[in-house]
């Protein structure tokens, strides 16, 4: 895809957040993640699921701003992070308009395919948030967009926890336990 690995994302949040500290300035990290992905792969081949993954990179960076930093964690995952901001409402626009550019059909070896996203997203509030625990966060909004049937960007409410689909391995240690008690 040409895009930065988790690695270089990773530093770029930690300076982002310091930064915001000095300038007062909002920082959001968007977590996407592409619906049905592994339907390409299944349907047309790892070769059409490689060109998808990079229109949709190509996609993404179309639909930021210049100065956000768009990387692939790994898989159909990818992460944006915007500094800059002046409220969640400008972060879930940036949102809206991933969540757009990807929805255009895009021809793959002569199918063409529509690609659908789940974005969640996380604003670094006034307290001071760990760069881990804002990618978190976002990955927690993302979940909750997925299980509301994504479309649109979802952002992150504290208190509303993980919605995995049972995916939850605390949850799941735990009634292995019950079982076994």
């Amino acid at each position: 895809t040409g895009l930065p690995n988790r690695s270089l994302f990773d530093d770029r949040l930690e300076h982002a957040l310091q930064r915001r500290r000095d300038a007062q300035r909002g920082v959001a990290v968007l977590f996407i993640d592409v619906d049905g992905f592994k339907r390409i792969n299944d349907s047309l081949g790892h070769s059409a699921g490689d060109a998808a993954l990079r229109e949709v990179a190509a996609r993404i960076r179309s639909a930021v701003r210049p100065h956000d930093t768009v990387a692939r964690l790994g898989g159909d995952e990818f992460t944006v992070l915007c500094e800059d901001l002046d409220g969640d409402g400008d972060a879930l626009s940036i949102g809206s308009r991933i969540i757009d550019a990807l929805a255009r059909p895009v021809s793959i070896h002569d199918s063409d395919v529509v690609l659908r996203a789940s974005v969640g997203v996380a604003v670094a509030g006034p307290a001071d948030v760990r760069p881990e625990e804002l990618l978190r966060r976002s990955d927690d909004a993302m979940y909750q967009a997925k299980a509301r049937g994504g479309g649109w960007p979802q952002l992150y409410m504290p208190g509303h926890g993980r919605e995995r689909g049972g995916h939850d391995l605390e949850r799941e240690s735990a009634l292995r336990g019950a079982i076994h008690a």
